[in-house]
């Protein structure tokens, strides 16, 4: 049992008290904010609503985002090359995304999802040389520049 001292007389009493033994008053050990009171949530909740809604409604710039180094933060073009092979090639779907890639040994590449599948096109001297289809089930070549030796 903890003791308090009474909010009117000093005298210490039980926190538990309904009322103080010594000068009669209701609820002596209650001098401070309880939350487990029905009230002490309303005032919370009341107080933690104003909080939200000010915070909802200021006028705080924007704060100017730093991009990211990470290739796929930003939506990169399609190679130009690889949009003129997709416009002769049309069972190929449209491009509706592009995931840049590191550059392989002889030239560039970049995955690009279309709306048929998503393909990874590996380029050389500008040229469209190879095209892999390369979704979460396969990867396999489904095109090859003829006479392509790679």
């Amino acid at each position: 049992m903890a003791l308090k001292p009474c909010k009117e007389c000093g005298e210490n009493i039980s926190t538990k008290a309904k009322s103080c033994p010594h000068c009669g008053i209701g609820s002596p050990a209650l001098n401070e904010f309880h939350v487990s009171s029905p009230m002490g949530c309303a005032i919370v909740s009341i107080i933690l609503i104003i909080v939200i809604v000010i915070i909802a409604n200021s006028d705080v710039p924007d704060v100017p985002s730093v991009p990211s180094s990470t290739p796929e933060s930003s939506t990169p073009a399609v190679f130009p090359e690889i949009a003129t092979w997709l416009k002769a090639h049309p069972t190929y779907g449209t491009v509706q995304s592009v995931r840049e890639m590191p550059d392989w040994a002889s030239g560039k590449r970049q995955q690009v999802r279309t709306t048929k599948d998503a393909y990874l096109f590996y380029m050389e001297n500008d040229e469209v040389v190879t095209v892999y289809i390369n979704n979460n089930t396969e990867r396999r070549e489904v095109w090859r520049k003829p006479n392509s030796q790679l």
